[in-house]
């Protein structure tokens, strides 16, 4: 990890330079990145969408008037379990690829938790 965050702090060291680090992984959670790049990192946390923003994403609208009715309930229940079925995440809402979701749980599981776990 230290030669990535070496290369970090090189081209961090340039002033027509950005660099940006993203994921999930242990390693970033456990705050070693912020000490390697002290004073020049911002974190930002990004979070899963919510139910609101699923609906919205997938273009489902359940209209006020229907909304008590039965179609509204199916429809309602319907995307809940999608929703809570499937998780949150924004490239899979949006391409449907199951292969994608699988890779995205075995790294969150393995990758990540794991990998945490083992450190502790």
């Amino acid at each position: 990890m230290w030669i990535k965050v070496y290369y970090a702090k090189l081209f961090m060291s340039r002033e027509t330079s950005k660099v940006f680090v993203a994921g999930s992984n242990a390693n970033l959670l456990s705050k070693e990145l912020g000490t390697f790049l002290t004073g020049r990192y911002v974190t930002m946390e990004l979070y899963p969408f919510s139910f609101h923003e699923f609906l919205k994403l997938k273009q489902v609208a359940i209209k006020q008037d229907t909304f008590y009715a039965a179609e509204g309930k199916v429809l309602l229940l319907s995307e809940i379990q999608k929703y809570l079925g499937i998780g949150n995440f924004p490239q899979y809402i949006q391409s449907d690829n199951d292969n994608y979701l699988l890779s995205l749980y075995t790294d969150i599981i393995y990758k990540d938790v794991v990998a945490k776990q083992d450190k502790q």
